[in-house]
């Protein structure tokens, strides 16, 4: 109703959302012919004088004297807070690549290790003594003769066997016992033996090291053959562990690829959500395919590129000081990789994450946006 201010000013202000009255009625009122400055309908009008209650009832209002008002908390600013970055894990590409070039040095170390090895791997063929007791060594314990040496010599240089041959050191019975004698220096066994009760013995150094079973049962058998000492055992569980470790790091780098692909295709999913509105005005407008898909396109492979730029960097800072700074002062017993192989490895990262970007990108668009 029209009346005085429930503060006790005589300003009024006529609501625009009050139903236009019947101007007839209202000017018949003994209201309105009694206050003759009543605006009319639709319009806002104050009374001279009342233009300072206005202002100063504007003002922000303090708090009364001990009441505390309590702010919103950060956390509630940020939720209230419209984000200005696009959604979306933007470390996502870091992380994916980074495994995936984990698992390539991985491998490369795998195969370096294999090679240190490889490199290492021999056949010893000892041959008898007068204390030898194998029926190889013939009876009264007589040792083996020059021409039992030099037809074990021509089957591992001209015989069979002589293609999985890749050298042949002879070692005699006292090179055998001067190495012995260095072994064992100042230990109790040093003078319980004597260069005669030392064998002879051809190290035979292989080009292929899983052929090693092919080499000792060629020459185990021979007259003049004592032992063969092939490390079966040893080399079997070693060549497993190594193929382990490479299965390992190949299934390893498969599975980041694909996790690497999901989280980039749900990054830019997330960013097309947010730019659903811009991506229908586009189309309203007549934008082609390419025109609406291309900033995604460049969003996604520059975040890619610099995944895998901060993917390349931590990878050599592990190499350099972990790898070659600790643990190859420490643990000398391989043959480690170092951060030089970052420049085969980088390379490839890099072109794997445009691959990656582009990819993900124009599938996702296409089946997200439906353009």
């Amino acid at each position: 109703m029209l009346g005085r201010a429930r503060s006790g000013s005589r300003c009024h202000v006529q609501p625009r959302n009050l139903r236009r009255p019947n101007r007839s009625r209202l000017s018949r009122s003994p209201l309105n012919r009694s206050r003759p400055n009543v605006p009319g309908p639709g319009r806002s009008r104050l009374r001279p004088g009342c233009r300072d209650l206005l202002a100063r009832s504007s003002r922000p209002v303090s708090a009364p004297r001990g009441l505390v008002v309590s702010r919103p908390s950060r956390a509630r600013q940020s939720r209230l807070r419209p984000s200005k970055r696009p959604p979306g894990n933007r470390k996502a590409p870091r992380h994916s690549l980074m495994f995936v070039g984990a698992a390539a040095l991985l491998q490369m170390q795998v195969s370096q290790i294999k090679t240190y090895w490889y490199d290492r791997v021999q056949v010893s063929i000892f041959l008898c003594t007068e204390s030898s007791e194998q029926p190889n060594c013939g009876a009264g314990g007589q040792g083996v003769t020059a021409e039992q040496k030099r037809a074990i010599e021509a089957e591992l240089t001209s015989g069979p066997t002589s293609r999985y041959v890749d050298e042949v050191f002879y070692e005699s019975s006292e090179q055998a016992y001067a190495l012995f004698i260095e072994q064992f220096e100042g230990s109790a066994v040093e003078g319980n033996l004597t260069p005669e009760q030392m064998p002879e013995s051809y190290r035979v150094k292989l080009k292929d090291p899983d052929q090693y079973l092919v080499v000792s049962q060629a020459v185990r058998n021979m007259q003049g053959v004592d032992q063969v000492q092939d490390q079966s055992s040893l080399l079997n569980r070693l060549f497993g562990l190594l193929n382990g470790l490479t299965a390992i790091a190949v299934v390893l780098g498969l599975v980041m690829l694909a996790a690497a692909l999901l989280l980039i295709g749900t990054t830019v999913r997330l960013i097309a959500a947010s730019r659903r509105r811009e991506v229908e005005i586009m189309r309203l407008v007549g934008a082609s395919r390419l025109l609406i898909q291309l900033p995604f396109l460049l969003e996604v492979t520059l975040i890619s590129v610099l995944g895998a730029v901060l993917a390349s960097g931590i990878l050599w800072g592990l190499l350099q000081f972990g790898v070659d700074g600790y643990l190859a002062q420490q643990l000398r017993v391989i043959d480690y990789i170092s951060a030089d192989a970052m420049v085969l490895v980088a390379p490839g990262l890099l072109g794997l994450a445009i691959v990656i970007g582009v990819a993900s990108s124009l599938v996702t668009t296409h089946w997200h946006l439906r353009v």
